[in-house]
């Protein structure tokens, strides 16, 4: 489940863009969903004398007192309001009595009685028990339905435990800043859970993104942590941001986009091939320029005049750089 904020765009030379995100966002999910009405039981579960049936809409026999089913161990630690609920109905004839349910934080080591049973059927009518909140929290956490405490045989099906997930991380703001050919994204977080990283991408169409970086979360943080990341050699034009927040468990959240337009340099530059001097028009006070070779090299730079004389440098294909631009130079 990602969001998505797309915020109306603005254009200037330096463009700071502040998303604040929505509240403190859970939503709930099914932790299990066992309806134990095939006829069999399930992959990973326990069970002492138990039957299964397919008849009467399909159910798991209690047959006896001390007749148990024992979940797999279920790991709860991402989830918070977590709760319980199942039905359960009487077979046959006997003293009424409920489903107790125990739930064990160790994976069985110990157990411990919840401090509910399940209605206490009186006849094969089912009844549903919950939802009742389970307390325990962690990884190794088991669930457990006995007939103990009930003198009569019961039918049992349709287990449900479901929980809120929360997300991840909970943003402060998100921004993006332009100075000259760099594009700095700006976060902070107010709180981060099981935050192992952060990816970075990006987009000049807003449609198609591609990851560029990546920064390292802080596990689970309570305080507001700031993280920022420089996109360098960017080109003229608007650029859109986007942060997809990743799980130790892999799962992961998208956030964004932000947006950040870099202007063209306002400098005009001429001839493209020059054989003494090139010429520069429009705004140059405190620009500067490189003439460097298809491999890197500088040849010559200095502050942008009006005219330049370029005669020192030998014939041949060079780039220029001036501003956030970047041309082709022939040297004749």
């Amino acid at each position: 489940m990602g969001l998505n904020f797309e915020p109306k765009l603005s254009i200037m030379k330096i463009f700071t863009f502040i998303l604040f995100l929505l509240p403190y966002i859970g939503f709930s999910v099914n932790i299990i969903d066992e309806p134990l009405t095939s006829g069999s039981g399930v992959a990973g579960w326990t069970d002492n004398n138990i039957t299964y049936a397919t008849s009467a809409g399909g159910y798991a026999h209690f047959t006896s007192t001390d007749s148990h089913i024992t979940t797999s161990t279920i790991n709860l630690s991402g989830y918070t309001n977590v709760m319980l609920t199942f039905d359960v109905a009487k077979f046959g004839t006997g003293g009424d009595g409920p489903i107790t349910v125990e739930v064990s934080n160790d994976n069985g080591a110990t157990w411990t009685a919840q401090t509910y049973n399940s209605p206490t059927p009186i006849n094969s009518t089912y009844m549903t028990s919950g939802p009742t909140a389970i307390t325990p929290t962690g990884t190794t956490v088991k669930i457990r339905f006995i007939r103990t405490n009930s003198a009569s045989q019961k039918r049992f099906r349709n287990v449900l435990l479901t929980g809120d997930v929360a997300l991840p991380v909970k943003f402060n703001q998100i921004n993006a800043t332009n100075d000259n050919n760099t594009n700095t994204l700006n976060w902070e977080t107010a709180t981060e859970i099981n935050n192992s990283h952060f990816e970075i991408l990006h987009s000049t169409d807003a449609r198609s993104y591609v990851t560029i970086g990546k920064e390292l979360g802080n596990g689970n943080a309570t305080e507001n942590v700031t993280y920022s990341y420089d996109h360098q050699n960017v080109k003229p034009g608007t650029h859109y941001y986007q942060l997809r927040q990743v799980d130790y468990d892999g799962r992961s959240e998208t956030f964004g986009p932000v947006s950040v337009t870099v202007e063209g340099s306002k400098l005009k530059f001429y001839p493209t091939a020059a054989e003494n001097m090139i010429h520069f028009e429009g705004e140059m006070e405190n620009e500067n320029y490189m003439i460097y070779s298809v491999d890197g090299k500088t040849f010559q730079s200095g502050k942008v005049s009006k005219q330049i004389d370029i005669r020192n440098i030998p014939n041949g294909v060079y780039y220029i750089r001036y501003g956030n631009e970047t041309s082709q130079l022939v040297k004749m």
